[in-house]
């Protein structure tokens, strides 16, 4: 499996975290493959990020310090000023823009990256990618909700209920 991020988001409170319950947690799955999950204080919203080796770089989870602002970032993002989006600087300004204005916001970073922010307050979800479409992300709308992943496989095997087949994203 390729390093990436995959979520989803629920229209209803607390549905979200029961559909990835057993596939995506904070621990080493025994394949060296480490996963790391966050989700929003409802759990309407968890996001995910997986990288396949234990000592390469997992793709950026961050949440807003109210835990309603969820940012996934596979790639890099280079801010207008130039600087490289980090963690330590993501929570001032950058989170403001992603909440006023999102897409506007999304189109003035540059690098080559996707990214998914699911902002709770408003209940909205951002997918974008760099202009150049470098990394591949893709969605699914579900009965109740969406999922994303930067692995359409994951997507191909989400079943009725919504629950991800392991097999898929392998």
């Amino acid at each position: 499996m390729t390093s990436g991020i995959f979520g989803t988001v629920s229209f209803k409170d607390g549905y979200a975290s029961q559909r990835y319950t057993g596939v995506f947690s904070d621990n080493d799955h025994g394949d060296g493959q480490a996963c790391r999950s966050i989700r929003s204080p409802s759990s309407s919203a968890i996001f995910s990020a997986s990288t396949p080796q234990r000592n390469a770089q997992v793709p950026s989870l961050w949440q807003s310090r109210d835990g309603g602002g969820l940012l996934a970032v596979h790639g890099e993002i280079i801010l207008r000023n130039g600087n490289l989006l980090v963690e330590k600087n993501w929570e001032g300004s950058v989170l403001e823009s992603l909440i006023a204005s999102p897409k506007q916001t999304a189109n003035s970073f540059d690098g080559a990256f996707v990214l998914a922010f699911y902002n709770e307050r408003f209940r909205t979800l951002l997918l974008a990618s760099d202009r150049f479409g470098n990394f591949a992300l893709d969605y699914r709308l579900l009965k109740d909700g969406i999922s994303f992943s930067t692995l359409a496989s994951s997507l191909a095997h989400l079943n009725g209920h919504g629950t991800l087949d392991k097999v898929g994203l392998a």
